[in-house]
């Protein structure tokens, strides 16, 4: 095992800190606004000592910084300290093979590139096709070593002892006594999740194996082959990296390294091929309906984007209302049926997607199904410029002018679709029904942030992620808290938003793992893409004349699995690949339950529950299988859109509304439901009394709406901005920034902070030892 993946085995702890959310530090509030003067010095405090630019844990110029220049001692730091996994092409890339500790050929020669270019080297690729005995020498070293380090997490446990205190916390204004005890609590949270998602998934997984086996499908003998093509597959190419000069160096997982002439040999190419890179696209798809005609599909937004890079990057897509209307009246003080009255009466709407700090935006479409020309900078040409230069470039998001006479047309419906493109792989399709006659009642007014990862992020980056947010963040906070200039909401510079939730969730997805593997030494984790959303619509209830809202973890894919490292393990790999998919489905829904506990559950699990109470025996739809599938209507467009291939089990015969979906070579399993969406949603809770501030955060970004409401507006916009206004578990760098009255406190920013702050401290002391 390497050195450094024992080190950062231990941060199980720590990993927890950050996914658990620790309660505050009971601390006085000092008088005014010292409190933000006290944040933003603990955060530049932070910045200079603990954000180091030798400590990032993915970031290749640390390495450097920490290895040297010396190119032969940096390939050495590749092939000791990153591990090896049968992979085609460049899935992950440099920096999310540093964060995942591991990758493949490809993967790891990208990182020994990127790391001789930050130390002033100009290298190119040198590519040897391996013959068949070499690919499957290489995948059977790869299957005798162990595996569950690959995961870069550890196994938290109770017997896990919190990290200490940081000895920064007294510089920055903080007592440091309780801390010891909160993270206890914390990691007693988390382990309790961990605990009832894996017991769950064993009762639930028993009867999906008993309903496969009921069906008559082969689910005690599957073919080995499907794993074994894959790891031979990635295994295809031998990749090293020559130094303009002559110097090969090889980072290959052979014992001896390539002879330099043969090197020589290979296909050398100046940088990774396009071919070889992973990709993720997004688009976004309006059907317009006309008379007697069948539905025309219209492309309002498509964004290809590498894969690797996407796991430090925050993603969201948001669809607002353009209409004048839409800020005739600041929206913080509606009654709910002010809200219903306004969200019932938007017509024109605009997409627009954040990658990083990066922005656009499509043309503007309405409820007819007609576009509208947007001009460069997004405004609505001709169209009154009702937030000119918010958050740089959100503004004109708002339109005007006079509404035109309504064609014989209409905005059948409105779908999100994401592809997936892995090297050497057939690409994978996603779609999500977001508005149309089988979702009546919901606007198009939406978000979706969105966690995509080529593998596996480890908790240091994790923690490095949300430290960095909060010292970014905190400038910015002072500024909108501070100022009296009416125009410091558009003046400010964009936020740092961290995933919090969707980042937990892919924690508990390797604990749950680790669990797994405790006592499974037949089996190995592979660690593919994952995307995950966490999503809100509004929903107008004309029988009730208010406005609704709708939230929803949704895991579109998870290629997290365990694999046999033998063929005669395939049966208990396919078993297992159940359990882990299902722990993860229940996990989903714990999250979910643990933010709004009063709220109605849906999704995969808590169906499959209610039909087994019921006494309904599932339905399996095997690949392939023909005939009408009784499923909801809603169920059944998913299903057709999204499942080719795929093993189904339905909850029971009476038109279910969600199901497990299985590959059927490995046993991976989903939960998905509604719109084909993932496991776990909340229905239909009162948008005056969510955390969300969807509405209010659009309408809001105008100086004029904002001016004069105080700390209230700052709170809108700074959630907003932040992602904080998803849930009070998602967003870390918001959730520590919130001003509502009952958090605006030394203790609960400063507190935070630190634990923040202990965690990377932590990191610091591991990576000395």
């Amino acid at each position: 095992m390497p050195s450094r993946l024992r080190r950062v085995r231990w941060l199980a702890g720590l990993a927890v800190l950050l996914a658990g959310g620790l309660a505050p530090a009971r601390a006085q509030q000092p008088a005014g606004g010292e409190w933000v003067d006290t944040y933003v010095a603990a955060a530049e405090l932070i910045r200079r000592e603990v954000l180091r630019p030798d400590r990032c844990p993915h970031d290749p110029a640390a390495v450097v910084l920490t290895v040297g220049r010396d190119p032969q001692a940096l390939a050495r730091y590749v092939r000791e300290q990153v591990a090896y996994e049968p992979q085609a092409g460049c899935v992950r890339g440099p920096q999310a093979t540093l964060a995942a500790r591991a990758g493949g050929d490809w993967d790891r020669a990208a990182l020994l590139a990127a790391l001789l270019g930050e130390a002033g080297h100009q290298a190119r690729f040198r590519v040897v096709v391996r013959t068949p005995a070499q690919r499957q020498a290489v995948v059977d070293g790869f299957l005798a070593q162990p595996g569950r380090e690959r995961l870069v997490f550890g196994r938290p446990s109770a017997s896990v002892p919190p990290p200490p205190p940081s000895e920064l916390l007294a510089r920055c204004g903080v007592a440091p006594q309780n801390r010891t005890i909160l993270a206890a609590q914390s990691l007693a949270r988390w382990q309790r999740l961990i605990d009832e998602a894996y017991d769950a998934a064993s009762v639930e997984a028993e009867w999906i194996g008993q309903a496969l086996r009921s069906a008559g499908q082969a689910l005690a003998a599957p073919s080995a082959e499907a794993w074994y093509a894959q790891l031979l597959t990635g295994a295809s190419e031998r990749v090293v990296v020559e130094l303009y000069g002559g110097q090969v160096l090889d980072v290959s997982p052979e014992a001896e390294p390539l002879p330099a002439a043969q090197a020589r040999q290979g296909r050398a190419f100046a940088d990774v091929p396009a071919n070889r890179l992973a990709r993720l696209t997004l688009r976004l798809w309006m059907h317009v309906a006309g008379e007697g005609a069948p539905p025309k599909p219209v492309l309002l937004l498509e964004r290809p984007l590498v894969l690797g890079p996407l796991f430090g990057q925050p993603i969201r897509l948001e669809v607002v209302p353009a209409d004048a209307q839409a800020v005739a009246q600041p929206p913080a003080g509606w009654s709910d049926r002010q809200w219903y009255e306004h969200v019932k009466r938007f017509e024109k709407f605009q997409a627009v997607l954040c990658v990083g700090p990066a922005w656009e935006a499509s043309k503007v479409f309405d409820l007819a199904g007609q576009l509208h020309d947007v001009a460069a900078d997004g405004r609505i040409e001709s169209a009154q410029d009702v937030g000119a230069a918010v958050n740089r470039g959100f503004g004109g998001l708002f339109g005007g002018g006079e509404p035109e006479a309504p064609p014989a047309t209409r905005l059948e419906s409105l779908v999100l679709e994401v592809e997936l493109d892995v090297p050497a792989r057939a690409p994978v399709r996603q779609q999500r029904l977001l508005v149309s006659d089988l979702r009546p009642g919901v606007s198009p007014v939406y978000h979706a942030d969105l966690l995509a990862s080529a593998g596996p992020i480890s908790p240091a980056s994790m923690a490095w992620m949300m430290v960095e947010a909060m010292a970014d963040n905190a400038p910015i906070l002072a500024q909108v808290v501070q100022s009296d200039d009416p125009g410091r909401f558009s003046q400010a510079p964009p936020a740092t938003r961290v995933s919090r939730l969707l980042h937990e969730w892919q924690l508990a997805r390797y604990a749950l793992t680790e669990r797994l593997l405790a006592d499974e030494p037949a089996l190995t984790p592979l660690a593919g893409p994952m995307l995950a959303l966490w999503t809100t619509q509004l929903v107008v209830d004309d029988a009730a004349g208010e406005v609704t809202g709708r939230a929803a973890l949704d895991v579109v894919w998870d290629e997290l699995l365990l694999a046999p490292r033998r063929p005669a393990d395939a049966a208990r790999a396919f078993e297992r690949n159940v359990r882990l998919g299902v722990a993860s489905t229940v996990f989903e829904s714990l999250l979910v339950r643990d933010i709004r506990p009063p709220a109605g559950m849906r999704g995969a699990l808590a169906e499959a529950t209610l039909f087994q109470l019921k006494g309904e025996p599932p339905v399996v739809r095997p690949p392939g299988a023909d005939g009408p599938l009784q499923a909801a209507p809603l169920a059944a467009w998913a299903i057709a859109r999204n499942e080719t291939g795929r093993l189904l089990v339905l909850p029971g015969h009476e038109a279910p509304e969600s199901w497990w979906s299985l590959n059927p070579a490995t046993g991976a399993t989903i939960g998905r439901g509604d719109a084909g969406e993932g496991q776990s949603a909340i229905e239909y809770l009162k948008i005056t009394k969510m955390n969300l501030d969807n509405l209010k955060c659009f309408l809001g970004f105008t100086a004029g709406a904002l001016q004069g409401q105080g700390s209230s507006a700052a709170t809108s916009w700074l959630q907003c901005v932040t992602g904080a206004n998803a849930t009070g578990a998602m967003g870390a760098a918001g959730s520590s920034m919130q001003l509502s009255a009952g958090l605006a406190s030394q203790g609960t920013l400063i507190g935070l902070l630190a634990d923040s702050l202990t965690i990377m401290s932590a990191i610091q002391e591991a990576g000395e030892k």
